[in-house]
């Protein structure tokens, strides 16, 4: 039978929250590192249902069902294993790739990947042994000196590359295959001018990389000579190591994280390290690099609360402002970001190990929220005892306010900005009142970003273009009956006629999907429809997907309706602005989906 391949069928599983689907069926409750709630496989009146997001699957202690999202998916909707791949991997996001059979080549494929696999983790293991093990022991010395003690070293399997170039190729010589194999990740370097390739990673300190399994995927390299350049070399990409998909250390830290309900990110490998050693152990870092969306998922996947512990300078603080960006608009009220500063030209590792643990904790306690980190960062060049200063305030900090899509989430950030500058919430979005607004449900000003107008039709009204769509395609009627009878068409003689034709529905279907005008019931109506077919003598080869593009332009107008007459009220009337704020930020929420929607079929 005909299967999607293995390593897309991974991807999704990587991708999907487990917890999110199951959520959607059984209310969940936090126990421990688990998540219990009623068996949705059996009747039972004490919860023995766990689900462990942190480990990928389900349990019912009840009834024995079990399994991971696949299977969970299956058995509550009963679809095929296929049906469901195809379910979850639009959940995520993922393009299909075509179905494939179960050949030879799948398998070759498959059993190449567990060679990479199997080949990396006897490199750890040989890089680990040298480093305990090995005649030279500086590097294991350098790690004691960083405060590592031999556990701390075991738990993360770090290692040592000697000097030599042809190291590797010497201790896997027997093995089938092996030079292109460690070409393939990346440990060999063979620019293909040479005769001779040689070892990647030579006299360093090496950090095994792992994924969300715990399989080896790649490594980092330290050199231990303070002058040495690079500081640090990394894996590179390979069919197993996508460096900005990872998180360093997070297959260790799940339970933890869990366990905790919070995740610290930080950046480089013993900044993680060095936090572990100290007892510190909800934390991953970003393997040095920019903070990806992809990263951002894996955290939010785990995790309701993210802490960023970047290194105290102005670097690290760039990293964090990085971070806020891209965590902003995945935020909801039950997500939290905060920040954590460290004092001036000190990184985590540092700090814990000149200052403790203690310390460390109290300092994570004070981190500053999102709202507070922005106030600071667009502020700084402001005096905010100053009404121009709170004015350009409000002016810098406007666009980001945007882009949290979640209304009441906004609203609360729009109350606190509000009540540090000592101005009223409507000051905050938007700086004029009463009157008209200047912007989206107000008047249109197309230029500096401001929204404009759902794409229109050539110029036409979309009414009566709607409306000659109807009777010169009359079988459209039945098919969008429900959606054409919610319509508020602004012209009130284009409006009855629409619902004479929605209540001629049945008849006209009966009559085979055809409608003569003279069977409208009056001169009126009738005389309407001819001057509108008239008007509308455009023959449209897809009339389908242009009544689709009527119904929704019609759809938008009527959201940026309301909208005005929301914000036209909460001008006016101060008393009910917080109560309308909420509605307001709904009605824009809807109408950014209808013009995404709207503007994917444009293209």
């Amino acid at each position: 039978m005909p299967r999607y391949p293995d390593s897309f069928i991974e991807e999704v599983r990587e991708r999907v929250d487990l917890l999110g689907v199951v959520g959607r069926h059984v209310q969940l409750k936090k126990s421990g590192t688990n998540w219990q709630g009623l068996c949705p496989f059996h009747h039972e009146k004490t919860p023995s249902f766990n689900v462990r997001p942190d480990k990928g699957f389900f349990k019912c202690f009840g009834c024995g069902q079990g399994g991971d999202v696949f299977e969970f998916l299956m058995k509550i909707r009963g679809l095929s294993f296929n049906e469901t791949v195809e379910e979850l991997a639009a959940v995520a996001g993922l393009p299909l790739p075509v179905l494939a059979q179960d050949t030879d080549f799948t398998r070759q494929k498959m059993d190449y990947r567990t060679s990479l696999f199997n080949l990396l983790t006897q490199v750890q293991d040989y890089y680990h042994t040298l480093l305990m093990n090995g005649p030279d022991q500086k590097a294991l010395n350098y790690l004691r000196q960083r405060g590592l003690t031999d556990q701390t070293i075991q738990q993360f399997r770090l290692g040592y590359a000697p000097p030599g170039w042809q190291t590797l190729a010497d201790r896997f010589q027997g093995m089938d295959n092996a030079q292109q194999l460690l070409e393939e990740v990346g440990l060999r370097v063979n620019k293909g001018e040479s005769r001779y390739p040689y070892d990647r990673f030579r006299d360093r300190v090496i950090f095994p990389i792992h994924d969300s399994k715990g399989r080896c995927v790649g490594f980092g390299g330290r050199t231990m000579d303070p002058d040495g350049k690079p500081k640090y070399i990394n894996s590179p990409e390979t069919v197993l190591y996508q460096k900005g998909s990872l998180l360093y250390g997070l297959h260790q830290a799940q339970e933890a994280v869990q366990k905790e309900g919070e995740i610290i990110l930080v950046e480089g490998y013993m900044d993680l390290i060095s936090l572990v050693s100290h007892g510190i152990v909800h934390c991953a870092a970003t393997l040095g690099t920019a903070l990806t969306d992809e990263q951002i998922r894996l955290v939010w996947q785990r995790s309701r609360r993210v802490v960023y512990c970047f290194d105290g300078d102005n670097a690290g603080r760039q990293a964090a402002w990085r971070a806020l960006e891209k965590s902003i608009e995945g935020l909801e009220a039950d997500r939290h970001v905060r920040f954590l500063f460290l004092p001036q030209g000190t990184d985590p590792d540092q700090f814990i190990r000149h200052h403790g643990k203690g310390k460390f904790l109290s300092l994570l306690e004070k981190a500053v929220g999102l709202i507070e980190f922005l106030t600071e960062r667009l502020s700084m060049d402001l005096s905010l005892s100053q009404p121009e200063g709170k004015a350009a305030l409000v002016q810098r900090i406007r666009p980001y306010l945007e882009r949290v899509s979640d209304p009441l989430l906004k609203e609360l950030f729009v109350q606190s900005l509000a009540g540090q500058l000592a101005i009223p919430p409507w000051r905050v979005i938007r700086g004029v009142r009463p009157g008209p607004l200047i912007g989206q449900w107000g008047e249109r000003k197309v230029n500096k970003g401001v929204e404009k107008d759902p794409p229109g039709l050539g110029g036409r009204d979309v009414e009566r273009t709607l409306l000659g769509l109807l009777l010169r395609s009359p079988g459209l009627i039945s098919d969008h009956e429900e959606r054409l009878a919610g319509l508020e068409l602004q012209n009130q003689a284009y409006l009855g006629l629409l619902e004479i034709l929605v209540a001629m529905s049945p008849q006209i279907l009966a009559a085979g999907n055809c409608l003569e005008v003279d069977h409208l019931p009056g001169d009126e109506w009738q005389s309407l429809a001819r001057r509108i077919l008239a008007d509308e003598e455009v023959v449209h080869a897809f009339p389908e997907a242009e009544l689709s593009h009527c119904l929704e332009t019609l759809q938008i107008k009527h959201v940026d309706m309301l909208g005005k007459h929301v914000m036209v009220e909460s001008w006016h009337d101060e008393d009910s602005f917080e109560e309308r704020y909420r509605k307001f930020f709904a009605l824009r929420q809807e109408r950014n989906r209808l013009m995404a929607s709207h503007c994917s079929q444009e293209n």
